[in-house]
């Protein structure tokens, strides 16, 4: 009686909720949960801290390669939650609304595509979006055709601390803009790319860049230093090596106040404000914050400013209009 009890309420759960499933069982799924300095920060450090809060989301399968990965995850979740070494098999078993692809970047365009193909129509993809732009047009295309939706997880970019600090700083309340400085570390592409996300969404697209970094060195993911303009600004990134520690940091100075945006800014909930958007696309077919379009733009800028070293010249982020939302 109690077994067929439960499971007559775990079907019900499911008929109401975002069947959930994820697929890479690393830190951001679940892993950042377990370590304390990181959650002293954050209250939805990862995915699953999300899905086991929020009930209009029901995480019903995860898979991942490891066995070690897989056991550590089934003792943080329900019973009812399958787990998998392939993640294909998953996608062929399991009724799934909303997919989360946690893997790495090099794994992202293979994943995303089998996802679209199985007839998975809403995904949240970690960033950056793929490893090169060929990969994200492709991408996109399959988007197109499968007449599906992908979510990129510039968490920032959908936080609503930071629409409220926009919102501010769009009705001049701390006077005009004197100039802004960013820096980062851990590369170009998987840092980078966030604040370059995230300041377009202040301040409007990047139409040209200029690196002033000479070389790549041959890095994959190098921190240049490079200089992106706006219709109405510029944006100085800095780029710098050998550091133990994160740095992601954004100095806007204004004529009245200065304000500076560190990796402990509107992190705290963003997760969460993801998944708060992702809700409202499914459901309601609302624009994401992190749409594809904007993230292969984010992408674009980044492999233009690779680019920029290697050759010494100014060039232009070009538009592409066959990529839009």
């Amino acid at each position: 009686q109690a077994e067929h009890t439960f499971h007559r309420e775990h079907y019900t759960i499911l008929m109401q909720s975002i069947r959930t499933a994820i697929v890479g069982l690393g830190n951001i799924a679940h892993g950042y949960d377990d370590i304390p300095s990181i959650k002293k920060r954050m209250q939805y450090p990862t995915h699953l801290s999300v899905l086991k809060k929020d009930k209009r989301f029901v995480l019903v399968a995860a898979s991942d390669v490891s066995p070690r990965a897989r056991t550590v995850f089934k003792k943080k979740v329900s019973r009812v939650v399958t787990l998998y070494a392939d993640y294909r098999v998953m996608l062929k078993k399991k009724d799934i609304d909303l997919l989360v692809v946690a893997v790495p970047t090099d794994a992202h365009f293979k994943v995303c595509s089998d996802a679209l193909k199985a007839g998975i129509k809403n995904i949240i993809c970690e960033k950056p979006i793929t490893q090169t732009l060929n990969e994200a047009a492709k991408l996109h295309a399959l988007v197109k055709h499968y007449r599906a939706r992908i979510m990129i997880n510039y968490q920032r970019s959908y936080s609503r601390g930071c629409e409220k600090f926009i919102s501010s700083m769009r009705k001049n309340r701390w006077g005009r803009i004197s100039s802004v400085i960013v820096r980062y570390n851990n590369g170009i592409f998987n840092t980078a790319t966030h604040l370059i996300h995230l300041l377009e969404r202040m301040f409007g697209p990047i139409q040209r860049v200029q690196s002033i970094t000479k070389r790549v060195r041959g890095q994959a993911d190098p921190n240049i230093s490079f200089t992106a303009f706006t219709r109405d600004n510029s944006l100085f990134f800095e780029g710098v090596d050998g550091l133990e520690y994160r740095l992601f940091e954004i100095d806007i100075k204004f004529t009245k106040k200065r304000m500076v945006l560190n990796s402990d800014s509107y992190i705290n909930t963003s997760m969460r404000d993801v998944y708060v958007n992702a809700c409202q696309a499914i459901r309601n077919n609302k624009k994401t914050a992190g749409d594809l379009a904007s993230a292969i733009h984010a992408l674009k800028v980044a492999a233009m400013a690779v680019a920029s070293a290697k050759t010494g010249k100014l060039l232009r982020v070009w538009h592409d209009k066959s990529i839009s939302n």
